[in-house]
């Protein structure tokens, strides 16, 4: 049985309270270089853990790879074809 969840992860700065000198506006900087990235991860019962990351849309075409890798993991633990239990919280 695995226990999996999806995060989307954005470098947007939070901009909040500034401090400056009575009577002038602070002027904060900033590039406005901003990215995102995405990653699936799962745990195991047996405290394993299983993750990709990934910065396009999570789509069916990805959780299908997603899952494709989970399945090779156990695999290659088992050697043999082994059914999966997935438990999700996506919602």
């Amino acid at each position: 049985m695995l226990f999996a969840d999806l995060v989307g992860i954005r470098s947007d700065q939070v901009t909040g309270r500034t401090w400056g000198e009575k009577g002038c506006t602070p002027v904060v900087r900033r590039t406005g270089n901003r990215f995102s990235v995405n990653a699936m991860s799962a745990i195991s019962m047996k405290d394993r853990m299983h993750f990709m990351v990934f910065t396009e849309t999570s789509d069916a075409d990805v959780m299908c790879r997603f899952l494709d890798r989970l399945a090779g993991h156990f695999r290659i633990y088992t050697q043999r074809y082994t059914p999966l239990c997935i438990v999700s919280f996506w919602g």
